[in-house]
């Protein structure tokens, strides 16, 4: 089994070498990066979606304080529309914070010098971020349908989701080797899907399934699960839940020759079959009482 190393998602684990025997499929893809669908003024899709959060955060915030502002007072009265020059630096300043870790939101504004990173309130001062945070939002309370909805239980971020993952398809063709795993993104409000993990670092949160290239890390596609009811390519309804992960994530490289790395999880001798059939490689580990296991395995 080839080295192991750990990626910067959490517990998705990149094998350094997949290709330790020759595949009988031949790789039909070459890795690429679409330069013109990195560049956020060429991609239509980009605009909208920042217009989408524009509209939909003044309005959440609108109506937020139409209804509490007699109950809460003043603070909520400071509030102004955002637009697409501040919407932007409020999510660069959001991404600096995972870089620059503080304890508390209030230091990176602090003044004191064993605290102070200037750079926040040359961007964006801190009521005005905070409010930000508070009023963020992706779509429209009002209309949601739960009936009519193609995920219910993630109607508050459908929409920005599912535009991440038109653009991680889009801005890289992964290589031949890929991963997939399980991650925990940290979250510790109410959910009824949060999920507890006490082998991972976060230990409590939101679980992912994510497919990487294995050479990299690159996300090339993810799965959010939300315990019943999640949504899977409707093609694999008739395989165990395990099998169905998979095959969703691996839809548009089946065919083509590339080889995904999983663990016992997911492996089954079914799975196998089925990869096999679509010409595509895999390996990992595989529990003993799989069904259709040989007994000498």
């Amino acid at each position: 089994m080839a080295a192991r190393k750990r990626s910067a998602i959490d517990s998705v684990y990149i094998p350094d070498d997949l290709s330790d025997s020759e595949s009988d499929f031949s790789f039909e893809n070459d890795s690429d990066i679409n330069f013109s669908d990195c560049s956020s003024s060429s991609d239509e899709s980009d605009h909208d979606s920042i217009n989408l959060q524009i509209q939909e955060t003044n309005r959440y915030a609108e109506q937020y304080i139409h209804k509490t502002v007699c109950k809460e007072g003043p603070p909520w009265k400071k509030w102004t529309e955002t637009n697409v020059e501040e919407l932007r630096l409020f999510f660069a300043v959001w991404l600096l914070q995972g870089v620059i870790k503080k304890p508390e939101q209030e230091y990176y504004w602090s003044k004191r010098q064993t605290l102070s990173s200037p750079i926040f309130a040359k961007v964006i001062g801190r009521n005005r971020f905070l409010l930000l945070m508070k009023f963020l939002h992706f779509t429209n309370n009002e209309e949601f349908a739960k009936d009519r909805h193609p995920w219910p239980k993630l109607n508050k971020i459908y929409e920005i989701m599912e535009h991440l993952q038109r653009k991680f398809r889009k801005v890289y063709i992964p290589g031949k080797n890929l991963s997939l795993d399980e991650s925990l993104m940290k979250f510790k409000g109410r959910l009824k899907w949060k999920m507890y993990i006490a082998t991972k670092r976060a230990r409590f949160g939101l679980k992912f399934f994510v497919l990487c290239e294995a050479e990299s890390g690159y996300i090339s596609d993810f799965l959010i699960y939300t315990g019943e009811g999640t949504v899977h390519n409707p093609k694999c309804s008739q395989y165990p839940v395990s099998t169905k992960i998979v095959l969703h994530l691996m839809n548009r490289f089946l065919g083509k020759g590339y080889c995904v790395a999983i663990d016992n999880f997911y492996m089954s001798p079914q799975l196998a079959d089925i990869l096999v059939t679509e010409k595509t490689d895999t390996y990992g580990t595989v529990n003993k009482t799989r069904k259709d296991l040989p007994i000498n395995f």
